[in-house]
């Protein structure tokens, strides 16, 4: 949904085909790519790995044709069964984060 730029109040939907293709790399990384009705393509890599025991990465990737970039990166540490610290970074909002998750 996207307002007119008229400043009525009434919403224009706005519907696009896309047809991508999926397929799973080695180390279990997720690729993908999409082409929209407008020509747009828009390439994308995702993927969570543990790195030890108690340290994982999460990792995602997007690139858009004309020139937009994305990086979301995470980092989280277990420290019980059901109980985590965690962290990320993304460059879409240039910011930090970070908590403690529970599993369940």
């Amino acid at each position: 949904m996207r307002k007119s730029e008229i400043g009525v109040d009434n919403n224009v939907r706005i519907i696009r085909p896309v047809i991508g293709f999926r397929y799973l790399l080695p180390f279990l990384i997720d690729s993908e790519v999409k082409l929209d009705a407008k020509g747009n393509v828009r390439f994308q890599l995702s993927g969570q790995q543990r790195l030890t025991r108690k340290l994982g990465l999460e990792l995602e990737y997007q690139w858009l044709i004309q020139g937009y970039t994305r990086v979301h990166v995470g980092l989280d540490y277990v420290l019980t069964k059901n109980t985590s610290l965690f962290t990320n970074y993304d460059t879409r909002y240039n910011t930090f984060g970070g908590g403690l998750s529970f599993k369940f």
